[in-house]
């Protein structure tokens, strides 16, 4: 091994890293068909993953006073600094 031969393969690899010529198309890989069957299965015979999405909607309501109040707080102390209050 010489001493031009690492930098030789880390040119390489960023040559691969950086190849543009097949212009995929942007954002995520499409799911397969058999994982989407899966996943839709799992669903259906879960009932408990449908009994966490109704707990996490209930406590969403009963907070949402509480949501409300932190963005208006946020919103407002925002404001009254950008006027010079």
């Amino acid at each position: 091994m010489t001493l031009a031969t690492l930098p030789a393969w880390h040119r390489k690899l960023v040559a691969k890293k950086w190849d543009y010529s097949q212009r995929r198309r942007p954002g995520r890989p499409p799911t397969a068909a058999a994982v989407k069957a899966l996943v839709l299965r799992v669903a259906a015979e879960s009932p408990r993953l449908n009994a966490t999405a109704r707990a996490w909607a209930a406590f969403l309501r009963s907070q949402a006073h509480v949501i409300l109040a932190c963005a208006f707080f946020t919103s407002g102390r925002l404001w009254s600094e950008s006027i010079g209050a």
